[in-house]
C-alpha cells in the first residue's frame, strides 16, 4: 500500500519533533532546588530572593495560607519582601499580588492599619503604573480599602489623591482612577462635605474632553446621588445627566440611561414628570432613529423604566412608550444599519450572556423586548393586554429568530400569572405555538415553567370545571413536545420535560393521563434512555399513581411497575425498581407502600445479580423505617430473615461489605410501637398520616362518583322506560284523537318526564 506524499512528509514531520525538552543543567536545578527542611514562611522568603517569577507569583499567591499560619511573622517579614520586589516585578507578580492583598482585605485578615504602614505606597505606585492592567489592578485593590477606611482617614489620605489624579493635566488613566475614586469616597462623606469638596471635580469629569472619562464619571453618579439625598439629586445631579443624555459618543448615552434606572427611586413624582419622563422620551426617539447600541440598552431597560415611572406617566405618555415597545418589535433586520463597535453591556438578568444575538443587532433588540414582555404587561394592565400587547406576543411568538422565541418562551408563565386564570385564554394560541415548535432551543425556554403555565389555563372558566373542556389541544402539543425532545440528545431537557408530567394531575383528568401519558412514562422507564430521564419517567408514574382516581386503573399502574420493573429479565430494570420504591416511600403512605409493594422488594434479596442485591442492601435501612408494631409484626420477620439470610450466604465481596453496613444503620432505626394507650406522634408520623387520610379522600371521592354515576344512569333508564310506555300510549291513541289532542297528550308528556327526571 503507498501512502500519499503529503501524509508521509506529515509522518517525517512528526517523528522529527521533540516532544520532550533537553534536561536542565546541574546549575538550572541548583537554582531551582529548595530545601526541603525549611519552614512555609523561610520557604516563601527563599523563594521571593532567590526564585524565577513562577514561584515568586505563587508564594504571593499563597499569602492568605501564610497568614494563617503566622500573621505576625508574615507581616513583618514576607510583606515588606513583597514591596521590595513589586518595585521591578512583571507584570503577572503584580496581578498576583494585587489579587492576593484584595482577599486579604475581603477576608480581614489584614486590617487597614496593617495596610496603611507597609502596602499603601506600594499600592499607590502600582496605581500610577503606566501599564493600563497593572494600574487597574492595584486600583481595585485601593478601592477595597478605602471601602473600608474611616470617614478621617479617607479624607487626610485618599481625598487628596483623588483630587489631584483628577485634574485635566493629568493623563487619561489617572482621570479614570480619579472618577472611581469619587464614588468610593463619597459613600463616607455627608452630603454637605461632597457638595463643597467632590461636586466641582465631578462636574469637571463629566465634561471631560474624553468620553471614557465622561463614561466612567457617569457610572459613578450613582453612589453620589445616594449621598445627596432625592432633593440635591434632582436639581444637580440630573442636570449633568440630561447633558451627557446628549453625547455625541454612544457609549456615554448607555451610561447615562443605566445610572437614570438606578436613581429613580430616589426622585420624586415631581422630577420624574417634568425632567426624567421627556429626558427618556428624547433618549428613546434618538436611540429608534439611529438603530445604534443604544437602542439595544434602552430595550433592556424599558421594562424597568416603564414599571417604575408608571405612576408618573398620563395617558398619553404612557400610550407613547407602549408605541415605542411595539414599533422596536416591528423593526427587521432590513433597517440595520452599519455602526461604530460599540459593546454594550449583557447585563440581562436571567438571560445569560450566550443568548445575545451578535450578529444581528435588530433582532437582539426584539430579543429584549421580549425579554421585557411581562414588566410591559404588568405596565399596560391585564385588562388592557389584548388591545396593547396581544398583537405584540403573536409577532414575537412567531419571530424568524429562534432565539427570540425561546426568550417569549422562557418569560411565558410571567405573562399568564400576570393576566392570571381570567384573561390568561388570550394567549392560549400562542402558548400552543411555542410548545409545539420543532426547535429544541425554543422547546429550552417553555419546558422549565411548563407546569406552572397550564396550571392557569387549567384554572380558566373557559376549560369548564378546571379540567374538562379544550384540553385535547394541549395534550397533543404537549405530546408533540414530547416526540420532539426525546429524540434530541438534550437529555438534560428530556428529564425536565419529563419532571413537568408530575404537575399533569393538577391540570388534566385521571383518564386523560391514563390513556395519553402512561403508556409513554412507562416506555420511558423501559428505555434505553439515560438513567436521569428513566428516574424522572419513575417518579412521574409515582405521581400519577397516587393522583388517579380510578381505583382499577391505580392497580394496574401497580401492577405494571412490579411486572416491568421488579420481575424484568433486565437487571437495569430491576436496579431502576429499587429506586422508584424509594420515590414510592416519598408519595405514598407507609400503609399503602407496605401492602402493595413491600414483599416484592424482599425478593429481590435472592436476585441472582450482585448489584441488585448491592443496591437492596442499601434500600434497606429505608424499607425497615416504614414498619410499625405491632402491626407489622409479620413484615418485620421477614424483613430479618432476608437481612439474615444475606449476612450467612452472601458470597460477593461488595455485597458483603454492603449488608453489613446496612445491618448496622437498620439496627439504628427506631420502630414506633403502637399500644392500647396510644403513642407519641413525631413529624413523621404527622405526615404520614396526612398522606393516609389524603388517599382515604381520593377513595371516598372515587366511591361518591360511581354512586352518583350509578344513580344517574339508573334514572335515566327509568326515564327511558316511561318515555317508551307514553310513546305507545300516544301511538294507539292518536288515531282517534284529533291534532288538538295530539299537541295536549305532547304537552302532557313533555310535562311528566320534566317532572319525573325534576323529582
Amino acid at each position: 500500500m503507498e501512502w500519499p506524499k503529503d501524509m508521509l512528509e506529515d509522518i517525517e514531520d512528526f517523528r522529527s519533533e521533540r516532544s520532550i525538552r533537553s534536561p536542565k543543567s546541574n546549575e538550572e536545578i541548583e537554582k531551582l532546588s529548595v530545601d526541603e527542611n525549611l519552614s512555609p514562611l523561610e520557604r516563601a522568603l527563599f523563594l521571593l530572593s532567590n526564585g524565577e517569577d513562577v514561584q515568586k507569583s505563587s508564594v504571593i499567591s499563597s499569602l492568605a495560607a501564610l497568614m494563617k499560619q503566622s500573621p505576625s511573622e508574615t507581616q513583618r517579614r514576607v510583606l515588606p519582601k513583597i514591596c521590595d520586589l513589586l518595585r521591578s516585578a512583571e507584570l503577572d507578580v503584580h496581578l498576583a499580588a494585587a489579587s492576593a492583598v484584595s482577599s486579604l482585605l475581603e477576608t480581614k485578615q489584614l486590617t487597614t492599619q496593617t495596610f496603611n504602614t507597609i502596602l499603601f505606597t506600594t499600592v499607590m505606585n502600582g496605581v500610577e503604573s503606566k501599564d493600563s492592567a497593572i494600574s487597574g489592578a492595584w486600583l481595585k485593590t485601593l478601592l477595597i480599602a478605602v471601602a473600608k477606611y474611616t470617614p478621617d482617614v479617607v479624607r487626610r489620605e485618599i481625598l487628596p489623591v483623588a483630587l489631584a489624579k483628577g485634574q485635566l493635566s493629568q493623563s487619561v488613566l489617572s482621570r479614570l482612577a480619579s472618577c472611581e475614586m469619587l464614588g468610593v469616597i463619597a459613600t463616607k462623606f455627608e452630603s454637605v462635605r461632597i457638595r463643597r469638596e467632590l461636586l466641582g471635580l465631578v462636574t469637571s469629569l463629566c465634561q471631560d474632553v474624553d468620553y471614557e472619562v465622561r463614561s466612567c464619571m457617569c457610572r459613578q453618579l450613582e453612589p453620589i446621588a445616594k449621598q445627596l439625598g432625592s432633593e440635591l439629586t434632582g436639581t444637580l445631579i440630573l442636570t449633568e445627566l440630561v447633558e451627557l443624555a446628549k453625547d455625541e459618543e454612544c457609549s456615554v448615552r448607555i451610561a447615562c440611561l443605566e445610572t437614570l434606572v438606578s436613581l429613580l427611586d430616589q426622585l420624586d413624582k415631581d422630577v420624574k414628570e417634568t425632567t426624567v419622563v421627556p429626558l427618556l422620551q428624547q433618549c428613546f426617539e434618538s436611540a429608534l432613529a439611529a438603530k445604534d447600541a443604544t437602542l439595544q440598552v434602552a430595550c433592556r431597560l424599558c421594562g424597568k423604566f416603564c414599571y417604575q415611572l408608571k405612576d408618573a406617566l398620563s395617558n398619553d405618555r404612557r400610550k407613547w412608550f407602549l408605541d415605542f415597545y411595539r414599533d422596536v418589535v416591528l423593526l427587521d433586520a432590513k433597517h440595520t444599519k452599519t455602526q461604530p463597535t460599540v459593546v454594550a453591556p449583557k447585563t440581562m438578568g436571567s438571560c445569560s450572556p450566550s443568548a445575545s444575538i451578535e450578529d444581528d443587532p435588530i433582532a437582539e433588540c426584539r430579543r429584549l423586548c421580549a425579554y421585557n414582555l411581562p414588566a410591559m404587561a404588568l405596565f399596560a394592565e391585564a385588562h388592557n393586554f389584548d388591545r396593547e400587547l396581544l398583537s405584540t406576543l403573536q409577532r414575537l411568538a412567531n419571530d424568524q429568530h429562534p432565539r427570540v422565541k425561546r426568550t417569549v418562551a422562557a418569560g411565558f408563565h410571567e405573562v399568564a400569572k400576570i393576566l392570571g386564570p381570567a384573561l390568561v385564554s388570550s394567549v392560549r394560541s400562542q402558548f400552543l405555538s411555542l410548545l409545539k415548535e420543532s426547535s429544541l432551543e425554543v422547546l429550552q425556554g417553555i419546558i422549565p415553567r411548563l407546569g406552572d403555565s397550564l396550571r392557569l389555563f387549567a384554572q380558566h372558566a373557559s376549560l369548564g370545571v378546571s379540567k374538562f373542556g379544550g384540553l385535547p389541544d394541549f395534550i397533543s402539543a404537549i405530546v408533540s413536545c414530547s416526540q420532539t425532545v426525546s429524540k434530541s440528545h438534550l437529555w438534560r431537557l428530556h428529564e425536565e420535560l419529563v419532571h413537568q408530567y408530575c404537575l399533569l394531575p393538577d391540570c388534566l383528568t385521571s383518564d386523560q393521563i391514563y390513556y395519553k401519558f402512561v403508556p409513554r412514562t412507562f416506555k420511558l422507564l423501559s428505555s434505553k434512555h439515560v438513567l436521569p430521564v428513566r428516574l424522572a419517567a419513575g417518579q412521574a408514574v409515582c405521581v400519577f399513581i397516587r393522583r388517579n382516581r380510578r381505583k382499577e386503573q391505580r392497580q394496574e399502574l401497580c401492577s405494571r411497575l412490579i411486572e416491568d420493573l421488579g420481575a424484568n429479565r433486565s437487571c437495569w430494570n430491576r436496579l431502576l425498581f429499587i429506586d422508584v420504591c424509594g420515590f414510592l416511600v416519598e408519595t405514598f403512605s407507609k400503609k399503602f407502600f407496605k401492602t402493595v409493594f413491600f414483599e416484592f422488594v424482599l425478593v429481590l434479596a435472592k436476585d441472582p445479580v450482585a448489584n441488585v442485591r448491592l443496591r437492596l442492601c442499601r434500600f434497606l435501612p429505608r424499607l425497615k423505617s416504614v414498619l410499625k408494631l405491632p402491626t407489622d409484626r409479620l413484615l418485620l420477620q421477614q424483613f430479618n430473615l432476608v437481612t439474615r439470610h444475606l449476612l450467612t450466604t452472601e458470597k460477593d465481596p461488595d455485597v458483603q461489605a454492603g449488608i453489613n453496613v446496612a445491618f448496622k444503620e437498620s439496627d439504628r432505626v427506631d420502630i414506633p410501637v403502637e399500644t392500647f394507650s396510644g403513642r407519641t406522634f413525631f413529624e413523621d408520623d404527622m405526615l404520614d398520616a396526612k398522606k393516609e387520610d389524603e388517599e382515604r379522600q381520593i377513595e371516598l371521592e372515587e366511591e361518591m362518583e360511581l354512586a352518583a354515576a350509578a344513580e344517574q344512569e339508573k334514572i335515566d333508564k327509568e326515564s327511558a322506560k316511561q318515555s317508551k310506555q307514553l310513546n305507545d300510549t300516544k301511538k294507539s291513541k292518536s288515531g282517534k284523537k284529533s291534532s288538538f289532542s295530539g299537541v295536549v297528550v305532547a304537552f302532557v308528556f313533555d310535562e311528566f318526564f320534566y317532572g319525573e327526571r325534576a323529582r
